[in-house]
C-alpha cells in the first residue's frame, strides 16, 4: 500500500503560503540562509536592508500575493516585520523534481486501484495548485519551470494522465503580479505547443481547449475583470486567426477540437458589465521608463501601483499595472530601456492622506503618454467603445469574430452535414428515447456566437447582414436538413443545433427585414441575388418553415420554451409584414396544433414565454378585420366535441383554463365591431347578422348552453375550503376570471340582440334558469364570503377585481334576463 503523503502536502503548503517566495539573486549574499524570518531589530548588523524594506513596506503591501495565509497577511501589514521563505528552502520547492514528484504522486495514486482511491483526500489537487500559483508569484524563472515541467506531462502523458498538471498550468493565468504578460505568452505558448504535439488525439487536444476555456468563462463580471483576465482576453484576439483558426480549426478534422475551438471564440464574446466611459485593461497603454526585471525590486517598483488586494477578493480592482513588455521579457537578463506597459483604468483610486508619496508618483504615472491597445482587426486604432447595457460587447470585437465565424462556416456547414455517415457522431448516451442519434449539440456554440455578433449599433448590422446574405442559403437548406433528420428520428427531438439557428433567425430578422423576404420569396433573383439553377431551386422554403417539426413532450418543455417560443415569433414576425405568407400560416393546420398543444392544452403551472407568443399573436390576428375565416376556424376549434372521448368541446370540458374564453371574447367583440349589418337592439324585427363566427357559434355549436355549462363549472370552485379553487390546485384568480369571462360572453352576446331574438333563445337554451339561480347568488354574496375565496393576501388584491367584475356581468345578465321575461308577460296580457 502506498502511503497517503496528503498531510504532508496540507502542511508544506501551509509553510509554504506563510511567507513570500523571493527569487533567487546572484549578486545578494547567502550567508543568512539559516533564518527563516528576519526582523531589523533582531539583527542589527542588517539595519541599512531592513530600512530599505521598511521604507518601502507601503508600495510592498500591494506586491504581496493573495495565496499568502490570513496571518502572514495581518503580520506584514501590521508593518512590524517581514516574513520571506528561507532561500534554501526556497529551492526545494522550486526544483524541477519537487513539481515532477508532486504531479507524478498526484497521478500515480489516481491510477491506483479503487480500493486504495477512497483513502485519498479530495484536496490534494488544489493543494499543488495552490503551492504553484504562490512560488510563481512575481517570479519569472519558476514560471518558466513550471511550464516546462508541465509542457513535458502534456508531451507524454494521456488526458487521464496530465489533468492536474494542466490545471497547475492554466492557474498561472490567475496571477496578478508585474509579469502578467509574460505569463500569459509563455503559457499560451504551452498550451498551443500541447494541442499541436497532440492534434492526433482528439480526447488530449479537446482536454487542453477545455481547460482554456474554462479559464475564459472565470472572468469576473465585476468592472472589467482581473487583469490577467483581460490580458488573456486580448492575446486570444490577436492570435485567434492564426494560432486557433489556422493552425488548430482548419488543420483537424476532430470534431470535438473544432468544437472546442468554436467554443473558446464564443467564451470571447462573453459581456462586460464595463461602461463605454472607462478606459479599462486591454483598452489603453500608459507608457514609462522601466529597468531590467531581475532589478524590478531594486528600484522604483513601489510606484508601480500594482492592485490591491482586497481580503475578500470579491473584486478586481481598477488601479493601473504595471507589465514588461514582450521583448525584455523573452531576454529576461536585458537592461534595455524598453518601456513598461501600465494596464488599467486611467482614474486610479483616492489614496488615504498617509500615502502621499505613493499618491503623487500614482499621479504622474496617469499623466503620461496614452496611446490606444493595436486593434487586432488592423483597420483602426480608436479606442474600442460599448453600449451602455449590461450585455455589450465593444462592436470591433463583434465585427472581428463575426469575420472569424463566417471563415469557418464552411467546415461547420459540411460537419453537421455529413454527421450521419460519421459513427463518432452519433451519440447514444444523450437521449433516452432511443438509439443512434447525432449528437445534437455539434456546433450549437457555432449559432449562438453568430447571433451575439448581432447586437450591435444599425451600421454595424448592416455589416453583419451583408456577409450573412452570402451564405444564407446554405443556411436555411442547412435547417432543413437538421429538421428531417429529427422527423426521421435520426436527430433528437430537443434539436439545440436546431434551436440555435431559429434563435439566430428570430433575431436576424428583427434586424434586417429583407433577409425574412429572401425566405418568404423562395430566394427569388429579385429579392437574393441568388441564381435559380440551384439543386433545391424548385423548394418552397415557406411550407419547409410551417412544417418545422415540433413536439409537445414534457420532456422537451425546456427545449420549446426556450427556443421553439422563437419559431413561432418568427412566424409572426414575418405574418407581420408579409400579406401571403399571413394568409398562409393562419390557414395551416400547424398554427391550430401548437395553439391546442401549448396554450387551451397548457399543462404547466405558469404560461411562459411559448404560451404568451402563440396566445398573443393568436388574439391579435382574432381581431383583424379581415380575418373572418381564421375567426370561424377559432371558433370551431374552441366548440367542438373533441375532448374527453368526443362528449366535450374545450369550452366545456372539465380543465380550468381561461385562454378559450378570452379567445372567443376576442372573436365576439371583432365581429361585432367590424359587421356590416350591426344587430339594433331596439328593433323587434331583428336577426342574426350575416354569418360570422359569432352566428356560428350561437346556431352550429349550442354557443350559449356551452357559455352556462362554462359559467357553472367555475362557479362550482367558489366555495372549496381553503379558497377558490384550492379543491383542485387551481389559482383562485383563475377561478373568479373564468366564471366572470364566461358571464361576460353571454352578456356580450345576448346584448347583441334585439328582444326577440333573446326571447327565442331563452325557449332553446335549457340552463336558462341555472343560470338566472347562479347570477342571483353571485350578486347576494357578503364581503366575508368573497373574501373567503382568495386566501392568499398577495393575490387578494387581483382577486377583488376580478370578483368586483364578476358581480357587474351577473348583475347585467340578471337585467337582460328580467327584461326579456317583462316582454314575454307584456305580450302574455
Amino acid at each position: 500500500n502506498r502511503p497517503n503523503l496528503c498531510p504532508l502536502l496540507s502542511i508544506l503548503e501551509l509553510l509554504v503560503r506563510s511567507a513570500v517566495v523571493v527569487p533567487d539573486d546572484d549578486d545578494d549574499d547567502d550567508d543568512d540562509d539559516d533564518d527563516s524570518v528576519e526582523y531589523s531589530h533582531a539583527h542589527p548588523k542588517q539595519n541599512d536592508s531592513y530600512s530599505k524594506i521598511s521604507s518601502m513596506q507601503e508600495n510592498d503591501l500591494a506586491l504581496l500575493p493573495s495565496s499568502l495565509t490570513d496571518d502572514a497577511k495581518q503580520t506584514m501589514e501590521s508593518g512590524s516585520v517581514r516574513l520571506e521563505l528561507p532561500r534554501r528552502d526556497t529551492a526545494l520547492v522550486t526544483t524541477k523534481k519537487f513539481l515532477q514528484t508532486a504531479l507524478d504522486e498526484h497521478q500515480q495514486q489516481q491510477g491506483s486501484n479503487s480500493s486504495h482511491q477512497l483513502d485519498i483526500p479530495l484536496s490534494s489537487p488544489i493543494l499543488v495548485k495552490s503551492i504553484v500559483i504562490h512560488i510563481c508569484f512575481n517570479n519569472l524563472e519558476v514560471t518558466r519551470l513550471v511550464c516546462s515541467v508541465v509542457q513535458r506531462c502534456l508531451d507524454d502523458r494521456k488526458a487521464d494522465e496530465f489533468g492536474l498538471a494542466l490545471k497547475c498550468l492554466f492557474a498561472l493565468l490567475e496571477i496578478n503580479d508585474r509579469y502578467i504578460e509574460f505569463r500569459i505568452e509563455k503559457v499560451m505558448d504551452e498550451v498551443l505547443a500541447g494541442v499541436a504535439h497532440n492534434i492526433r488525439y482528439e480526447k488530449e487536444s479537446t482536454a487542453i481547449l477545455a481547460c482554456l476555456r474554462e479559464a475564459l468563462m472565470r472572468r469576473s463580471t465585476v468592472g472589467n475583470g482581473f487583469p490577467a483576465e483581460a490580458l488573456l482576453h486580448k492575446w486570444l484576439l490577436d492570435n485567434l486567426s492564426h494560432h486557433l483558426i489556422d493552425d488548430i480549426f482548419m488543420r483537424s478534422k476532430s470534431t470535438e477540437l473544432r468544437q472546442s475551438v468554436v467554443g473558446i471564440m464564443r467564451c470571447l464574446l462573453i459581456p462586460s458589465t464595463r461602461n463605454s466611459s472607462q478606459i479599462s485593461v486591454g483598452d489603453a497603454h500608459i507608457s514609462r521608463k522601466r529597468t531590467a526585471p531581475h532589478d524590478a525590486e531594486q528600484s522604483s517598483c513601489g510606484v508601480e501601483s500594482l492592485q490591491k488586494r482586497n481580503k475578500s477578493k470579491s473584486a478586481p480592482c481598477e488601479i493601473p499595472l504595471i507589465i514588461p513588455s514582450n521583448e525584455t521579457e523573452r531576454s529576461l537578463g536585458g537592461s534595455s530601456d524598453d518601456d513598461v506597459v501600465v494596464l488599467g483604468v486611467i482614474k486610479a483610486p483616492k489614496k488615504s492622506s498617509g500615502s502621499n508619496k505613493e499618491e503623487e508618483m500614482s499621479t504622474a504615472v496617469t499623466r503620461n503618454k496614452i496611446s490606444n491597445v493595436e486593434n487586432f482587426t488592423n483597420h483602426s486604432n480608436d479606442t474600442l467603445t460599448v453600449d451602455n447595457d449590461d450585455n455589450s460587447v465593444p462592436h470591433e470585437i463583434k465585427k472581428f469574430i463575426f469575420r472569424s465565424l463566417m471563415v469557418i462556416f464552411n467546415e461547420v456547414h459540411d460537419g453537421i452535414r455529413n454527421q450521419g455517415s460519421n459513427k463518432r457522431n452519433v451519440n447514444n448516451s444523450l437521449h433516452h428515447s432511443g438509439s443512434g442519434y447525432i449528437d445534437s449539440t455539434v456546433f450549437a456554440e457555432y449559432f449562438e456566437a453568430v447571433r451575439l455578433c448581432l447586437y450591435s449599433p444599425g451600421v454595424e448590422r448592416n455589416f453583419f447582414a451583408g456577409l450573412f446574405i452570402k451564405i444564407h442559403k446554405q443556411f436555411v437548406s442547412l435547417l432543413w436538413k437538421i429538421d428531417e433528420e429529427g422527423r426521421s428520428e435520426r436527430r433528437a427531438s430537443a434539436d439545440v443545433t436546431k434551436g440555435e439557428i431559429i434563435l439566430l433567425y428570430f433575431e436576424l430578422i428583427k434586424f434586417h427585414p429583407k433577409i425574412g423576404k429572401a425566405i418568404v420569396s423562395n430566394f427569388t433573383d429579385d429579392v437574393s441575388g441568388y441564381s435559380a439553377e440551384s439543386p433545391d431551386a424548385g423548394m418552397d422554403h415557406v411550407a419547409k418553415l410551417f412544417e418545422v417539426y415540433v413536439t409537445s413532450a414534457r420532456a422537451n418543455e425546456w427545449y420549446n420554451e426556450k427556443y421553439m417560443s422563437s419559431y413561432y415569433g418568427l412566424l409572426l414576425q414575418l405574418a407581420s409584414k408579409h400579406d401571403d405568407f399571413r394568409r398562409r400560416l393562419l390557414v395551416h393546420n400547424n398554427w391550430r396544433w401548437s395553439l391546442r398543444a401549448f396554450v387551451l392544452f397548457n399543462t404547466s403551472k405558469k404560461p411562459g414565454r411559448l404560451f404568451d407568443t402563440i396566445f398573443n399573436g393568436t388574439l391579435h390576428y382574432a381581431g383583424c378585420e379581415k380575418e373572418t375565416e381564421f375567426r370561424c376556424t377559432l371558433v370551431t376549434l374552441l366548440s367542438q366535441n373533441n375532448c374527453d372521448g368526443g362528449k366535450r368541446s374545450l369550452l366545456t370540458s372539465n380543465r380550468l383554463e381561461t385562454a378559450s374564453l378570452k379567445l372567443l371574447l376576442k372573436i365576439l367583440e371583432t365581429d361585432r365591431c367590424y359587421s356590416s349589418t350591426s344587430p339594433s337592439k331596439t328593433n323587434e324585427d331583428e336577426t342574426a347578422p350575416d354569418v360570422d363566427a359569432t352566428t356560428n357559434f350561437i346556431d352550429d355549436h349550442r354557443g350559449i348552453s356551452q357559455l352556462s355549462i362554462a359559467g357553472e363549472k367555475f362557479h362550482q370552485r367558489l366555495d372549496d375550503d381553503g379558497g377558490a379553487g384550492s379543491s383542485v390546485a387551481v389559482d383562485s384568480r383563475v377561478i373568479l376570471e373564468g366564471c366572470s369571462l364566461s358571464l361576460h360572453c353571454l352578456c356580450f352576446i345576448l346584448a347583441s340582440f334585439g328582444m326577440n331574438r333573446v326571447r327565442s333563445l331563452l325557449q332553446v337554451w335549457p340552463e336558462a334558469d341555472e343560470m338566472n339561480f347562479m347570477c342571483h347568488r353571485i350578486v347576494t354574496r357578503t364581503e366575508e364570503e368573497w373574501d373567503k375565496c382568495v386566501i392568499d393576501q398577495a393575490k387578494l388584491c387581483d382577486g377583488r377585481s376580478q370578483y368586483l367584475a364578476l358581480k357587474v356581468h351577473a348583475t347585467e345578465l340578471l337585467q337582460i334576463l328580467a327584461n326579456a321575461e317583462a316582454v314575454a308577460v307584456a305580450q302574455a296580457e
